[in-house]
């Protein structure tokens, strides 16, 4: 806590010491470079101003929107949207590029509906030769440079810009920061630990098993088996059978 009261008094002591904030810079309005409006004193001059065309905040949705990238780096892309703008370009890589840039041959068409509600329509190749459109609006061939009208230098009045003024900005001023001030964090306090103290476990008291007790089987009774009795077979009785003749058949003898 003590040491904390001390860094927070050295913090506020250190903090009256800081330099103020410098004051604000006073720089001179920005020039105004401008040119002077054009004028052309001869009123059959021939003007070639041209009304900006209104354009609708509509923004119209994607329709259909395809790209395919072959391995060869050739690709067909083709989109449509719903207020009737249709394109479509096929490419493929040729050599003749700008330094290691790959170059392009590409052809391709796009149409859409004009102001006028025609349906327009163009062709076109881009390659070594340049943007070639075509199409029933278009010019045949599609001029590439266009006459500049010629003023004198007598129709032109042009004024000169005021020079700008320009001021030194102010030195700034650089104040040191004050030193900070370190107070080395009190030496640590090492207790010992104390000792452990060891109890001895104590000695596990064995007990004799009982002596088993034996006891002795009786003794087995052995009876003698009763004497069989045997009683002798009554003797046969024969009987001496009658005299026959010769003529009759003698019965046969039956033993009893």
């Amino acid at each position: 806590m003590k040491l904390l009261l001390v860094v927070a008094i050295v913090a506020a002591a250190a903090a009256d010491k800081l330099p103020a904030a410098p004051a604000a810079l006073n720089y001179a309005p920005a020039p105004n470079y401008a040119p002077a409006a054009l004028s052309f004193p001869d009123p059959d001059a021939p003007n070639y101003s041209a009304t900006a065309p209104q354009y609708a905040s509509k923004v119209y949705q994607i329709l259909k929107q395809e790209f395919d990238l072959r391995g060869d780096q050739s690709y067909d892309s083709s989109y449509e949207t719903e207020n009737g703008i249709y394109a479509s370009e096929s490419g493929r890589p040729v050599a003749g590029g700008y330094g290691d840039d790959q170059s392009y041959a590409v052809q391709g068409q796009y149409s859409y509906t004009g102001d006028d509600g025609v349906l327009y329509t163009v062709t076109y190749v881009a390659d070594a030769n340049g943007f070639q459109p075509q199409g029933d609006h278009l010019p045949t061939p599609v001029p590439t440079q266009y006459p500049t009208p010629e003023v004198s230098a007598t129709e032109a009045s042009y004024s000169a810009a005021p020079e700008p003024i320009y001021q030194d900005a102010p030195e700034t001023v650089y104040q040191a920061a004050p030193e900070p001030i370190f107070q080395a964090a009190p030496e640590p306090i090492y207790q010992d630990a104390p000792e452990p103290v060891y109890q001895l476990a104590p000695e596990p008291i064995y007990q004799l098993a009982p002596e088993p007790i034996y006891q002795a089987a009786p003794e087995p009774i052995y009876q003698l088996a009763p004497e069989p009795i045997y009683q002798a077979a009554p003797e046969p009785i024969y009987q001496v059978a009658p005299e026959v003749s010769a003529t009759e058949a003698a019965p046969q003898p039956s033993y009893q």
